[in-house]
């Protein structure tokens, strides 16, 4: 798959991600799942998880990103907050899958008491192509 058979969703994701890792929750935003600012804090259905790992599946199996979860390496006071030093742990698209469908559904379950935990249950990162396919998104704008 080249770059210009990305949907504008798919490469809003990689222009995101030029900056940082990337969230589940403005994965959604991005792929035009979720309204900016989302309408409600409640997690995504079934449905709509499944419609974004469609299109995250074409990022990861095309190369342009990987998919998994952040894991704190170390942390470190800085005045009043503390700020953590992570990494990205690359998984597997399914047991990625697997997780944000079980967070949401413990999120629906049990409401307000969990928060929006499911927003951070999984992260991407671009791939030097994705970086190279959002680049070359941007200069032709």
């Amino acid at each position: 798959m080249t770059h210009e058979q990305l949907t504008e969703g798919q490469i809003e994701v990689l222009i995101d991600g030029l900056s940082d890792d990337i969230a589940f929750v403005w994965i959604l935003i991005h792929l035009g799942i979720r309204k900016n600012p989302p309408g409600t804090s409640r997690p995504p259905t079934r449905q709509q998880i499944l419609s974004a790992f469609q299109g995250l599946a074409a990022l990861v199996e095309g190369g342009w990103a990987r998919l998994g979860r952040i894991e704190t390496i170390a942390e470190t006071e800085s005045g009043l907050l503390g700020i953590r030093s992570v990494r990205h742990v690359e998984e597997p698209l399914l047991e990625v899958r697997r997780r944000v469908q079980r967070s949401c559904w413990k999120a629906r379950l049990l409401g307000r008491s969990l928060g929006r935990s499911w927003e951070w249950s999984c992260w991407l990162v671009n791939t030097p192509e994705g970086d190279e396919a959002a680049q070359h998104a941007l200069k032709t704008r």
